[in-house]
Parts: structure tokens; sequence; C-alpha cells
């Protein structure tokens, strides 16, 4: 995607982790090898940080729609974005 990204033109690429990277017993080594054949340093964001990001992509590609989210925050943020309660559940399909 990088690649992709920099054949495109792009100025400047950022790449983060979420959930899987960040709950990862082994981290540092994925980090580090990706930096290392990428080239690209990767900033791993809290659940808060991922919620506002989707929260923000939602708003900007989506005028109205419904999205799935695996996270309770991103609901959460998104009501009070919106000025509204959400009625949904939490669904963990490993359960």
């Amino acid at each position: 995607m990088a690649d992709i990204a920099r054949g495109l033109g792009a100025q400047r690429i950022e790449a983060i982790a979420t959930s899987a990277v960040r709950e990862a017993k082994q981290q540092a080594v994925f980090l580090k090898r990706v930096e290392e054949e990428v080239g690209l340093k990767v900033r791993v964001i809290s659940a808060e940080e991922e919620a506002r990001l989707a929260c923000l992509s939602f708003l900007h590609h989506f005028e109205l729609g419904i999205e799935i989210w695996g996270a309770q925050q991103k609901a959460g943020l998104f009501e009070e974005v919106f000025q509204t309660k959400l009625v949904y559940k939490h669904v963990n399909p490993k359960e």
C-alpha cells in the first residue's frame, strides 16, 4: 500500500495500528519488522483515538448509513457527535 501511495504521489504516509497490534504479545517485534521491511514507522493508537478516527471516517464517507464497529467506545463517540442515543448490542464472534 505504501508503494501504491508513493506511486500516486503521496507526500506523506502515516501508518497506524489498532487493537490487534495494541494487544499483541509480540508488538515490538512486529513494529520493528514493518519499519525494517516497509520503511514506515507505525504508530499504535489508543482505543479512544481509533474510535475518533472511525467516527470521522464515517462522517466523511456517509450521509446516512449504518456502520458496524467492534468497540463500544466508538458507539459512545458516535452518540456524542450526533447527540442521539444508539440502541446496540455488542457481539463477540468468539463467544
